[in-house]
């Protein structure tokens, strides 16, 4: 159906001629030539790309086919899945392929072993939903920007959920060390952006992918029974992903003006205190 709307389409806008659903009562009928696949075919070799997710994914496919089942993946028969991934992504109206359509991959590459298609579906299904098992790690990491980021605050700031002996421990050293709040970015300083920026690349992927399910306009056509049972899982973590996100590129903006404490704590009321006149409470 979606290839035959578009076949009209393409049709209707060479020839000039308005599209028409119906004709004197009667529904217009598509006949659809081999002359019009090669069409779609050529269109989605100039016009779809294939992002490095996409070849990081089938390059791990291709490893877990030969170790796990014994399936070898020829560069021919790559080549000629990748060309069926750029006409799924036209035909669903993108310039792009993206993870969603991999899960085609099971249908192509269980090498006449039926038994070998639930595997590779679980396999891309792990693949697509790995990020969501990443938010542990990113949590993780997070914290330890931060950490790194207040430390040329010189003790002022102190990252909530610190034992009582590390807030004195930064206190004494603000005490000892004052005035660097509003220095200009130390090397230091540069590198906890350079970390921030490759954490953000990674959750950003999950993001998009996200992006797909929440948008109503993006139905894709050949998957709704394996779209409906992995949305759930996917979107579980979506608003925690964005929360984390946002902190980042706040804390990068931060950073990058040379922010001071004061501001840093307003800005990240959950995240980061400061200490007070007496280094037993924080405001």
């Amino acid at each position: 159906e979606e290839l035959v709307t578009m076949l009209q389409m393409m049709h209707n806008s060479s020839s000039g001629s308005p599209s028409s659903g119906q004709t004197g009562g009667e529904e217009s009928l598509a006949f659809l030539k081999r002359s019009d696949i090669l069409r779609i075919k050529e269109y989605s070799q100039q016009h779809v790309s294939v992002p490095e997710s996409v070849v990081d994914l089938l390059k791990k496919l291709r490893v877990f086919l030969r170790d796990a089942l014994d399936v070898s993946l020829s560069d021919r028969r790559l080549v000629q899945i990748v060309q069926v991934l750029r006409v799924c992504a036209c035909l669903n109206g993108r310039r792009f392929v993206n993870k969603i359509d991999c899960l085609l991959l099971q249908h192509m590459v269980w090498d006449h072993d039926v038994k070998n298609i639930p595997r590779v579906r679980k396999f891309i299904e792990n693949q697509l939903l790995e990020g969501c098992s990443s938010m542990g790690e990113w949590n993780k990491r997070r914290d330890k920007i931060f950490r790194d980021a207040i430390q040329r605050f010189n003790g002022d700031v102190y990252m909530k959920g610190d034992s009582m002996s590390a807030r004195y421990t930064a206190y004494r050293r603000g005490k000892m060390k004052r005035g660097a709040g509003n220095a200009n970015l130390s090397p230091g300083a540069r590198t906890v952006e350079e970390r921030i920026k490759g954490l953000a690349r990674e959750m950003e992927e999950l993001v998009n992918l996200q992006n797909e399910f929440r948008d109503p306009a993006c139905t894709h056509q050949f998957l709704l029974g394996e779209l409906g049972e992995i949305q759930p899982k996917l979107m579980k973590s979506a608003k925690a992903v964005r929360t984390l996100l946002e902190e980042l590129y706040l804390l990068e903006e931060c950073l990058q003006r040379g922010s001071s404490p004061e501001v840093m704590v307003e800005l990240f009321p959950s995240t980061l205190a400061m200490f007070s006149k007496t280094w037993k409470t924080a405001l």
